[in-house]
């Protein structure tokens, strides 16, 4: 009810009355000049027909490509200029077929404006960078956790963890919708998603007051592909690979039907792959005052079976008008089978006092739907309302076999233990948005408020097996519930002044959130009961001292509030030496960020920028009594982080596209065990990556990417040096409708997890090996219209709760 009372009232606030007018559409093109050569920059205006007013436009990037979104009614006119070149005026009336409309320019030269055709690899903005996947060989038949290893500036460690920069604490987007989960449930999710779907990746690190303010790095906004010519088209891949041990599958298909005011979507897509993961630890630590030493090593092999699927539908009231309605979702079927043998020494370094052989086979059924609703209303003064809400659910069951056995150094069993646990956890979650523009004075004011509701059911059970009976265990099994409400509004007004150009950001964010620990009996072992209140400015100043340089210093403050597994207070067992769990008093985290940037032509960039982090959340292993370990996470007092970004992206020549990127950062992280008397961890790091991709005779083409990581921290062990070297060659087939491509990904299996520590009473080396080496085979093939293109998705804006879970 109170998601349907915002809603009515954002209605009756805007009194804005709808004109029935034709459909609204996007127009792509490129602006070139003969012999069909890129005029990069250009003006492309949309002028109407009545008065010659402007309705709205676009600036061409540095291949001249440019789109005009949501087009209302025609006939109207389209202004097009470009240094040294005539501005001409042209009559639309019909977007329904790509067209060639040819300009009188100066200098004897022709500007011409034609269709969408291969665009760069990676297009620099001054809030982040663009990465489009389609233009991609070597991104054909990933996940999009690999993925995003390949995006600029993008490190996902060894356990799956995904910092921007270096810094942790980001949002995940698809579509507009931010996924509702966290940590290795956000990794399996993304696992689940082939890269086949994605058009483009964008690495936003200073996002707008629109934007939620929660992420210390920045968001990462995932476009799917999306087709919207007329009539019916599609698209179908599939691709099948062989890794160093086992073979993987994924296939996916897409379809379009747009007929009158109509357009109908849906995708489908198959994730089926084996998988093989090692690791070798070494560790030690003090246990009854005497240093013990274990050596283990564990190997697990995964099976991960995912189905994705989207639809909906899109119905233009008029030209100024459009609801739309999607369901989306996942249904996964994954399963891991890990054996480990840990050697413990005690008395001598060379002979094991006993032998810890243990077991852990674990079935997982997680699912998501989410079902979504949206207006939006735009005319030809610029004003613009879109109200979105969303309702969804996120499930997962997870069963667990635990079975625990100590040998003696002769090889005779010793003690032995066998569990099994149950975990149920149900998340649901509601949120409702509304986003207001239009022009005000000087430049253009936007505002918005935002609702959402989070409840989360985390339900352990806990069984030990005895005598072929499984008996509950009292101590371990509980149930953890988590209600979270966030009630949030905006503004933010841009506006220019000659050649500088600011935007004026404020975001206030009132949490509620009260969490309740059950034990087995029922009894209330636990309560958290908070409620704050915090502002977050965003400023962006930008000097555009040039027609191809500008220099923008910004500032923003955000927070991290803590995930909700990490709010969970289970403990979740691995083996019997190693645990997990989490800490239901967390303290959100807050960061300001300044950042100075310069670009050129949208081809060169180089940025300073600074971070100061306090309360920083951080998953933290810790020792226990008998030579255990357990994850945990902590407040760190603060961190601070100095960084410089170089990226640059060029059409060397007519068939040779690079882009390549240089971050380095230092960072300095306070004391983490007050009470172990540990101190600051400071480290300089960098990164670097070069992508080459090259257009031969007779529609072939090849790319290479690779990427290095010099040694990193992952607090607070330090991380040695890892790259990856991937290749792929391309074939156009049947008039361009079929794509054949073969690649293989980390040709020298340089993608390797070494980390060393020594912190804190506990001191380990970890190596683990994935099956990153793969040879893969795809064909892709569309249908329908032969013009079809694959433009970035409309953004629902109706989920933004959904990265936490």
């Amino acid at each position: 009810m109170r998601l349907l009372t915002m809603l009515c009232c954002c209605l009756l606030l805007t009194n804005i009355q709808l004109k029935a007018q034709s459909s609204g559409r996007d127009y792509h093109g490129q602006v070139i000049t003969a012999p069909k050569t890129p005029v990069p920059y250009a003006s492309v205006v949309l002028l109407s027909a009545v008065d010659s007013s402007r309705i709205k436009g676009a600036v061409a990037d540095n291949e001249g490509y440019f789109t005009i979104r949501d087009i209302p009614a025609l006939p109207a006119l389209l202004r097009v200029t470009a240094m040294g070149y005539e501005s001409r005026y042209i009559t639309l009336t019909d977007i329904s077929k790509q067209q060639q409309l040819l300009l009188e320019a100066r200098m004897e030269k022709e500007v011409v404006i034609t269709g969408n055709t291969r665009k760069p690899l990676v297009n620099i903005r001054p809030d982040g960078i663009v990465m489009n996947v389609a233009s991609s060989i070597n991104a054909t038949g990933l996940n999009l956790i690999d993925l995003l290893r390949k995006a600029p500036g993008v490190m996902v460690s060894g356990e799956d963890k995904i910092t921007v920069s270096g810094k942790s604490g980001i949002l995940v987007y698809i579509d507009g919708v931010q996924i509702n989960l966290s940590g290795a449930d956000l990794a399996d999710y993304l696992k689940g998603i082939p890269s086949d779907n994605i058009a483009t990746i964008q690495i936003v690190t200073t996002p707008g007051a629109r934007f939620d303010a929660a992420g210390n790095a920045g968001i990462i906004l995932i476009k799917t592909k999306k087709l919207t010519q007329p009539g019916f088209n599609g698209n179908v891949a599939i691709t099948a690979g062989i890794g160093n041990y086992y073979p993987k599958f994924n296939g996916s298909a897409s379809f379009n039907y747009k007929t009158g005011k109509f357009n109908t979507y849906g995708s489908f897509s198959n994730i089926n792959s084996l998988n093989r993961y090692s690791r070798h630890n070494v560790r030690e630590q003090e246990t009854n005052q005497q240093l013990v030493s274990f050596d283990q090593q564990w190997n697990n092999r995964n099976r991960r079976n995912s189905y994705n699927y989207k639809i909906g539908t899109d119905y233009s009231i008029n030209a100024e008008s459009t609801v739309g309605i999607s369901l989306d979702g996942n249904i996964n079927r994954n399963g891991f089978d890990a054996t480990s043998q840990t050697l413990i020494y005690q008395q001598s370094p060379q002979l094991p006092d006993s032998t810890l052989i243990a077991r852990n086979v674990t079935h997982f059924r997680p699912y998501n739907n989410t079902l979504s609703g949206s207006y939006t209303y735009l005319d030809t003064t610029g004003r613009e309302l879109a109200i979105t809400a969303s309702y969804g659910a996120n499930k997962k069951a997870a069963d667990a076999w635990l079975p625990n056995t100590y040998f003696h150094p002769d090889g005779t069993p010793g003690y032995s233990t066998a569990f099994t646990n149950q975990h149920r956890a149900n998340y649901t979650f509601g949120a409702a948005r509304a986003d207001y523009r239009q022009k005000l004075g000087l430049g253009n004011l936007e505002t918005g408020i935002k609702f959402s509701d989070v409840q989360s059911d985390n339900d352990m059970r806990f069984y030990s097996i005895q005598a072929d009976q499984h008996l509950p265990d009292t101590g371990r099994t509980n149930r953890f519930l988590y209600k979270e409400i966030i009630t949030a509004g905006y503004f933010s007004y841009s506006f220019k002044l000659k050649r500088f150009s600011f935007v004026l950001g404020l975001r206030g964010e009132h949490t509620a959130g009260n969490g309740q620990l059950y034990s087995l009996k029922g009894n209330q072992l636990q309560a958290v009961d908070t409620a704050f209140f915090n502002l977050f400015p965003n400023i962006l100043t930008t000097w555009k001292f040039h027609p191809q340089h500008n220099v923008s210093l910004s500032y923003n403050r955000r927070i991290d509030r803590p995930t909700y597994l990490s709010l969970n207070p289970f403990l979740f067992v691995m083996d019997e030496l190693s645990y997990e769990t989490g800490n239901p008093f967390l303290r959100p985290m807050f960061s300001d960020n300044l950042k100075l940037i310069w670009i050129y032509q949208e081809k060169y960039s180089a940025a300073i920028s600074y971070s100061a982090t306090h309360d920083m959340i951080l998953e933290y292993a810790d020792t226990l009594y008998g030579g255990r370990t357990f994850n945990t996470y902590v407040n760190v007092p603060y961190k601070h982080q100095v960084s410089l970004d170089l990226n640059a992206s060029k059409n060397i020549t007519s068939f040779w596209q690079a882009a390549c990127g240089l971050n380095a950062f230092y960072m300095e992280v306070s004391n983490i065990h007050q009470a172990k008397n540990t101190s600051a961890i400071h480290r300089f790091t960098w990164t670097a990556y070069l992508n080459n991709s090259f257009s031969l005779p007779r529609k072939w083409s090849i790319e290479l990417y690779g990427f290095y990581n010099a040694p990193f921290l992952d607090i607070p062990a330090l991380v040695t040096s890892n790259c990856a070297l991937d290749i792929g060659i391309q074939k156009k087939l049947l008039q361009d409708a079929g794509v054949f491509k073969l690649t293989v990904s980390d040709i020298f299996n340089g993608l390797n997890y070494d980390a060393t520590r020594n912190y804190g009473g506990l001191s380990y080396r970890n190596i683990s090996h994935w099956e990153n080496r793969v040879l893969r085979l795809s064909f892709s093939y569309r249908f329908g219209n032969k013009n079809m293109k694959s433009p970035e998705s409309r953004d629902s804006g109706a989920k933004d709760v959904k990265n936490r879970m």
